[in-house]
């Protein structure tokens, strides 16, 4: 017999994020919740948007201080 506690949702039809469903060991309750494999991927999907960004402005800002950069010499 399958232990009381959250498990995929057997409703589920596959539209929108996954989620579980509470299993109180006898049958389905109402109670549903977002699967914590999907928080968890937009919470990496997030990390990697603001490091890619974080490179992009670098790469930009590096860039504008090298080539504005007239050798420091007298016009």
């Amino acid at each position: 017999m399958t232990p009381p506690g959250w498990h995929p949702d057997p409703g589920h039809s596959g539209n929108g994020p996954a989620q579980e469903r509470w299993w109180d060991g006898a049958q389905w309750t109402g109670h549903v919740r977002a699967s914590p494999g999907a928080a968890r991927r937009r919470g990496i999907r997030i990390g990697v948007g603001v490091t890619v960004g974080a490179v992009v402005l670098a790469a930009i800002g590096g860039g504008v201080y090298l080539l504005g950069e007239d050798g420091g010499g007298p016009p």
